[in-house]
């Protein structure tokens, strides 16, 4: 899916005998402030309805949920992705200014030419 935030969200869903999980890359593994960013995510997790934070390969920061196959509907699907995409939009820029944020210092700093 397109976003404002991040350019692009993309959900996998995985299908099992029981479960249905699903889960979607939120950033890359932080260069800088790494225990302040990982905070603030596993603090969020008490907030979101069906989804959390976790760290997954190579430190990367995801977004993931399951769910059981019995209560699996048309309008939950819908909540789901939605839960997903809106988790992502809202967490997004704080997240990668956190744990990016020299790099988002230099290129908020005025250019020479506009001295």
């Amino acid at each position: 899916m397109r976003g404002e935030e991040k350019d692009f969200t993309t959900i996998w869903l995985l299908l099992g005998q029981r479960t249905l999980r699903y889960e979607t890359y939120v950033m890359p593994a932080p260069e800088e402030n790494a225990q302040e960013l990982y905070e603030f995510a596993l603090r969020q997790n008490e907030r979101i309805t069906g989804a959390h934070f976790s760290i997954g390969i190579e430190d990367a920061l995801f977004l993931r949920g399951e769910l059981p196959l019995g209560v699996l509907t048309e309008s939950e699907l819908d909540r789901i992705i939605g839960t997903m995409y809106a988790t992502v939009e809202r967490f997004f820029p704080m997240l990668i200014r956190t744990g990016f944020a020299t790099r988002f210092a230099r290129t908020d700093a005025p250019l020479a030419s506009e001295k």
